[in-house]
């Protein structure tokens, strides 16, 4: 990232969720099924969210600069608990993605989950730091954190991008994710996995990515008294970045 540039970036973001209780009992099975305000159904929900930004001067002796995000556009699943005008504070160092540690928004459980949620997208872009030929892959492990609810999500994230082919301007990568869940300090016992495929672009002259879409699917068993129930979520993600000059 470079100062007196402006990162003008759009994330669209789609998801299923569907609860399966078939390991249940049939009594169990009966009672949910005659009751109409029974999660049992899929729900579909959805987002998009528009954001700017910026970069303070990089400082002398690392190159490390203070960097700024502010929210310009929320609609969807996130509106209420992100509002627009929301700004996250954090730092890049060269030839990374930011890293965000703070926000204006008013502390407590809500502010500390979208906190989370700002850092692991930044995260969970790899920016490989070797020479790479086409058709060779670079695998990126994540530990994700997100806190809420009374929870602590945990997620182990392996992420291979491989590099399909590059010009003078850009590069263009194949993503392939596999992940684990343990939701720790939850009353229930719930464990999970991840798995998706995508495509990024990287734009090589602005050492920053242009686009990245991404397919995953999550498969979690919640398990009560011997009742086990399962949840299936799809999701599927679109991230794209304008770059300018101020």
């Amino acid at each position: 990232m470079k100062t007196g540039t402006v990162y003008r970036q759009t994330m669209q973001m789609e998801m299923t969720v569907a609860l399966n209780y078939d390991s249940m009992s049939q009594e169990l099975k009966d009672a949910l099924k005659n009751n109409p305000n029974a999660s049992n159904t899929d729900k579909r929900m959805g987002m998009l969210m528009e954001s700017e930004t910026r970069c303070g001067k990089p400082d002398a002796g690392t190159g490390v600069m203070p960097v700024r995000m502010t929210v310009t556009k929320d609609t969807g699943a996130a509106a209420d608990a992100l509002p627009v005008g929301t700004t996250f504070y954090g730092h890049v160092s060269p030839g990374k993605l930011p890293v965000f540690d703070s926000t204006d928004m008013q502390a407590g459980e809500q502010m500390q989950a979208m906190l989370a949620a700002v850092k692991n997208i930044s995260i969970g872009i790899a920016l490989p730091d070797t020479t790479l030929s086409v058709g060779q892959t670079y695998t990126q492990v994540i530990p994700i954190d997100i806190p809420g609810g009374g929870m602590n999500m945990k997620m182990l994230m392996t992420q291979a991008y491989t590099l399909k082919g590059f010009s003078a301007d850009t590069a263009g990568f194949d993503i392939a994710v596999k992940g684990t869940l343990d939701m720790g300090g939850a009353s229930l016992p719930i464990t999970g996995t991840a798995e998706g495929k995508g495509h990024m672009v990287y734009d090589r002259n602005a050492n920053y990515f242009t686009g990245t879409q991404l397919d995953m699917k999550m498969t979690m068993a919640i398990n009560q008294g011997g009742n086990v129930m399962h949840v299936v979520v799809g999701m599927n993600q679109l991230i794209h970045c304008d770059i300018s000059k101020e």
